[in-house]
């Protein structure tokens, strides 16, 4: 029986130009009058993310920057929050912004973008982001400058030789978990926090165990969400490493492979309590 359904948003939610289908709202919206919870869990900070709720018809709760939070948009706030050790965190945006990334720092409830990151967001399709973000001119020595907790770094280039020049310099730095959300960027999470260890922590706010969970997903960063839920599901699209750590595989973004996937599992329910 699953109660509690968690859907990653770019490649799995979204279909490939950025939309959510009406096959994908429909099942959602079937899933939830049948009392299950199905709920973001996202790279994305809840700013980014919160237009996305009332689209799809998902739940307000969300996991959030790649599981550094958990968020409720509908109160517009983080709910638990994992932060990056700080100076590892300085010395890895120093790294970065050295090798020519865009960045963009979530910081306590808020998200700082550099520059560089903001021209590279400009065609971003999300309000909340470019309501909410702070512009600066370098990350680093803006931080450098206050307390803010800082608990995800995200960093994108279209140069992919950049990827493996800055490498060196961020797998050396402790307490920190490198993954990815797409083949331009990298995503920095505090040591040992994934989409997975903060869905604990929402099933264990909504009194749902594990066993009684779902997770949908595409990319590497949701390989700690497949590790944590009792039914993994990879998408179509999904690479192929991705795919082999699901138990499931369901048709592409550009298929619904989402809906298909999350009508399989009410069908499931279904023959479950007859």
């Amino acid at each position: 029986m699953y109660r509690l359904i968690a859907l990653d948003v770019d490649g799995t939610l979204l279909n490939p130009q950025w939309r959510v289908t009406p096959e994908t709202k429909a099942a959602i919206t079937k899933a939830r009058e049948q009392g299950v919870r199905v709920v973001l869990a996202t790279g994305r900070s809840w700013q980014e993310a919160e237009h996305l709720v009332p689209l799809s018809g998902c739940d307000s709760l969300m996991v959030c920057q790649g599981g550094a939070t958990v968020a409720d948009c509908a109160q517009q706030r983080n709910l638990r929050r994992w932060t990056l050790p700080r100076e590892q965190a300085l010395a890895a945006m120093s790294a970065l912004e050295t090798h020519g990334f865009g960045m963009m720092v979530f910081v306590g409830d808020g998200l700082v973008v550099d520059r560089r990151g903001d021209e590279m967001f400009q065609a971003y399709e999300a309000p909340g982001f470019h309501k909410y973000k702070e512009v600066v001119e370098h990350l680093p020595a803006f931080l450098a400058g206050n307390d803010l907790p800082v608990n995800k770094i995200y960093a994108q280039t279209d140069d992919l030789d950049q990827f493996s020049q800055v490498a060196p310099h961020l797998e050396g730095l402790d307490g920190l978990c490198l993954t990815s959300s797409g083949w331009n960027n990298i995503e920095i999470l505090p040591k040992g926090v994934d989409k997975g260890t903060a869905l604990q922590a929402l099933a264990e706010m909504l009194d749902i165990p594990m066993e009684e969970t779902a997770g949908i997903g595409d990319s590497d960063n949701d390989l700690g969400l497949f590790s944590a839920v009792s039914m993994s599901i990879a998408m179509g699209n999904a690479p192929d490493y991705v795919k082999k750590q699901a138990k499931r595989v369901t048709g592409s973004n550009a298929e619904n492979g989402a809906a298909a996937a999350i009508l399989s599992l009410l069908e499931e329910n279904k023959n479950h309590s007859v």
